[in-house]
């Protein structure tokens, strides 16, 4: 038996349809019916919204219940993973466990994720058109309770998806999953290209903060580079979103058109590595019609990411300085250190800082 036969029909790469049973067709009787050909042909269990994700597909000759797979439009990202742990697959959605949860509070620090559910993060990430697959199928407690064949498998059945789906950007949750498709070299950071796809790593759950940090705002950057504008996945399977989410750095990838002529472009003062470390940015006064006249709690995009911050305009009774608006250090990350910013204001009032 060749390997593509040993981890399963490839049609299990391709959506996993479900069989959705009647209002009259029991569970027990559509267990019943169930078979190992219709799994191998890609029909699944019953896919109702009580039960999210949750599906019966055949792994390598067996019947497992585990998570669908959820494919990505062809502008959204592709977020691989290791294999379903069993409390993700008992709720019907991924990430699940208490290193899933870490990871959905990351990406919705990052904007990947707005206005999520408690526990069905999973179905938020997809409405922006964002696809989840993972390396392995079988749902195990851990990650080491997987052999070195089945997970060869299973990263030949990802390249298969890869290709027919062919997302703007594969993001590894885990470095296992990482190391399996891109080489035991592959570093937290931005990878090598996947079948043609660029990827990116996410620094792992115990990385110091500095470190993720300065990855998140190395894959932010990524994400505005690859899209040529800050622009994120769509909502709904085809419409921009602008997206905004509450934390200590408050990003959120947005999309928002800008007037032309609406407002002169302006520059802020360059961003020097002090600048950086204090978490600022400086404007001349000829910026500050664009800000409150008194220092106030303010919301901008800056490169494409949506931050809240403090803005000084810093006047005085003898002298007036350059206004500061002050960001933190982590959202500056993405700022290259002595960068002059275009200021201007966006169709919608926000000011966008590129």
């Amino acid at each position: 038996m060749n390997r593509m036969a040993q981890c399963g029909s490839p049609q299990l790469g391709y959506g996993f349809h479900s069989i959705r049973d009647s209002a009259e067709r029991s569970w027990h009787n559509e267990t019943r019916l169930r078979t190992k050909d219709q799994a191998r042909n890609g029909l699944m269990s019953r896919d109702t919204s009580r039960e999210g994700f949750r599906a019966t597909l055949d792994w390598r000759g067996s019947l497992v219940e585990t998570l669908k797979d959820v494919p990505p439009q062809p502008d959204g990202i592709l977020l691989v993973g290791i294999n379903p742990s069993p409390p993700s697959v008992q709720a019907g959605h991924y990430y699940q466990g208490r290193l899933g949860r870490r990871l959905w509070a990351r990406l919705e620090r990052l904007g990947l994720i707005v206005s999520a559910t408690h526990g069905r993060e999973d179905e938020a990430f997809a409405d922006s058109g964002n696809g989840l697959t993972d390396i392995v199928k079988r749902p195990t407690a851990r990650a080491s309770d997987l052999d070195d064949e089945e997970l060869a498998c299973g990263a030949s059945l990802v390249r298969e998806k890869i290709r027919s789906w062919n997302p703007a950007l594969i993001l590894f949750s885990f470095q296992v999953a990482a190391h399996r498709l891109l080489g035991k070299s592959a570093k937290a950071g931005r990878g090598p290209l996947c079948e043609g796809v660029p990827s990116f790593l996410l620094s792992g759950p115990y990385a110091p903060a500095e470190q993720t940090a300065k990855v998140d705002g190395e894959l932010l950057r990524l994400l505005h580079d690859l899209r040529g504008q800050p622009t994120v996945p769509r909502r709904g399977r085809g419409r921009p979103v602008v997206t905004e989410i509450d934390s200590e750095s408050t990003a959120a990838i947005v999309s928002e058109a800008v007037s032309p002529g609406e407002t002169g472009t302006q520059h802020s003062q360059r961003v020097t590595a002090a600048d950086k470390t204090s978490g600022i940015i400086r404007f001349p006064k000829q910026v500050k019609i664009l800000f409150p006249d008194t220092k106030s709690e303010v919301e901008v995009v800056l490169l494409g990411v949506r931050v809240r911050g403090t803005y000084d305009p810093r006047t005085g009774p003898d002298r007036e300085r350059s206004a500061v608006l002050r960001l933190g250090r982590a959202t500056l990350v993405s700022v290259r250190t002595n960068e002059r910013l275009t200021i201007r204001r966006g169709a919608s009032g926000s000011v966008r800082l590129d």
